[in-house]
């Protein structure tokens, strides 16, 4: 699990502080919260922008992984071999393959049929000068070799054909390799996934072309690395209120998305906006800003936070082609736009611009986040889960859970997960911690924990109601009053709240009151 920090928090708005850079892979990753240090990450390498917002939102592990983490590794490994051989095949290519997604390269690359083609190579002396600077190759080959090997294969009617055909081809039988390493066949996923509910014009599998399946394998590659990767389907979707999407951030944190969003959609440059939020410079478009025409695919975004400021609404997010630098929080910016254009702009996680998609198929994804709260004194702060057998850690200051904190200083001697090295350190019970977080009934780490008004003591939901309701079966028309289980007084009613800061499952969307009256 992860905890991440507020930038904003008020009943109107949620906005995370999601910190720069990337943990340093070359330290070893352990159960628990990653006390790694930062380093730089670059800009996205390819077009797979949901493989690196998904970093956002996952454990990221590493080569140096503790053994409890294998299997985790191997599923990152695979994932990572995945998307470099993408990567490494596009590389191949000239650069605006890269670009082969919009009108006006998809436009261009139609008429240039085997005469325009054959004209162009003629005159190519002249036409290298434009097509051969360095700010166009951007280190890849020369787009004469392209060229020259569409006329030697004769197999397409223009160069976008070509293109598309190298390259979907490759690629869906990269995809369709990494799916069977799962166990999963393509086709049989096709049948569960693509169902004539939701797709009237559904097409048999080997009727499919190319660029049906370019689209469809993709999204069953995201589908199963999400799976493997531990994330879910958020509840949230564009029907509902600004104020479910609030909810959902604070319950789940930042969500991944997919749309028509991010730099690479706009003509126009975003503008830094006057007011900071948190300390944080806020970037936008203005209104009406000329956008780029995009045939198909979405771009990833990690959406970060929500805000309702009266009669307006605004969503916020990070782009995984931006750098992001620990030593420079601004070098990963913060994006705004409104809550109307998120919500048009949106794809289902089928990777479809349409609102009114089913249940099943979901709009986000979410990690194993959560805010970090004042409940954070009550847990592990390595492993983020409720204290059992609690020990503070004389020389820092700070609780930990025994075996997590003694699995720590195995691996790291003398180092503290927050202050690193202390020269020597010192592990003593905390008594006091423990009897604060049992349930005076069950004498075990609450879960779903109510605050009883009556005698000022906090149970277990079910505990305290089993025990109120054994209780009454003993009441009479002379003794209507039961003991506290806590302390002894006498009770004439019991009336419970969630004691939030004790929670350790799903808080309840409102102020649940329980009331046990005796009569």
């Amino acid at each position: 699990m992860f905890s991440l920090n507020y930038l904003e928090h008020s009943e109107n708005s949620a906005l995370y502080e999601i910190p720069p850079g990337k943990p340093n892979p070359k330290e070893p990753c352990m159960v628990g919260i990653d006390s790694r240090s930062r380093v730089v990450k670059g800009p996205i390498k390819g077009k797979e922008s949901w493989y690196y917002t998904f970093n956002y939102i996952r454990k990221r592990i590493g080569k140096n992984s503790c053994e409890e983490l294998k299997n985790e590794r191997d599923i990152e490994k695979r994932c990572s071999q995945r998307r470099k051989a993408c990567v490494l095949y596009l590389d191949s290519f000239p650069t605006i393959v890269y670009q082969i997604d919009t009108d006006k390269v998809r436009n261009w690359l139609i008429i240039l049929d085997y005469v325009a083609v054959e004209d162009m190579i003629k005159h190519w002396d002249i036409l290298k000068k434009e097509f051969e600077k360095p700010e166009v190759l951007e280190g890849g080959p020369s787009l004469l070799l392209s060229l020259q090997e569409f006329l030697k294969e004769r197999k397409d009617k223009n160069l976008y054909e070509f293109f598309v055909r190298k390259v979907y081809e490759t690629f869906n039988s990269i995809n369709a390799d990494f799916l069977t390493s799962f166990g999963i066949e393509p086709e049989k996923m096709y049948q569960k996934e693509i169902t004539d509910q939701e797709y009237p014009e559904r097409k048999a599998w080997n009727k499919l072309t190319r660029i049906d399946k370019i689209g469809i394998l993709d999204f069953f590659v995201r589908k199963v690395s999400a799976e493997k990767y531990g994330l879910q389907v958020a509840s949230w979707n564009p029907t509902k209120k600004i104020e479910e999407l609030t909810y959902e951030l604070e319950q789940h944190g930042p969500l991944y998305i997919g749309g028509a969003f991010g730099k690479h959609v706009y003509i126009d440059e975003p503008f830094k906006m006057k007011n900071k939020i948190g300390g944080r410079d806020i970037y936008s478009w203005k209104p009406g800003a000329s956008r780029n025409a995009v045939v198909f695919s979405a771009h990833a975004v990690l959406l970060i936070g929500a805000k309702k400021a009266q009669d307006k609404s605004y969503v916020f997010f990070i782009d995984p082609e931006d750098r992001s630098d620990p030593k420079d929080i601004e070098s990963q910016k913060i994006y705004t736009i409104s809550y109307q254009n998120l919500i048009s702009h949106i794809c289902d996680l089928h990777g479809r611009i349409r609102t009114n998609s089913s249940a099943n198929i979901g709009y986000a994804y979410h990690g194993n986040f959560r805010p970090s709260t004042q409940n954070d004194e009550l847990e592990c702060p390595i492993s983020l889960a409720p204290f059992h057998h609690p020990r503070i850690l004389l020389e820092d200051g700070f609780t930990y859970e025994k075996i997590h904190i003694e699995e720590h200083l195995n691996l790291r001697p003398n180092n503290s997960p927050f202050l690193g090295n202390l020269g020597k350190v010192t592990l003593r019970p905390n008594y006091a911690l423990t009897r604060a977080l049992i349930c005076p009934i069950t004498q075990k780490p609450f879960q779903e924990a109510y605050y009883c008004v009556e005698d000022g003591y906090t149970y277990e939901r079910e505990a305290i109601v089993k025990y109120v309701e054994e209780k009454k079966k003993g009441l009479s028309e002379k003794n209507r009053t039961i003991q506290s289980p806590a302390s002894g007084v006498l009770l004439k009613s019991v009336t419970l709240y969630p004691n939030k800061i004790l929670f350790k499952v799903e808080i309840p969307k409102k102020q649940i009151r329980i009331n046990l009256p005796f009569e």
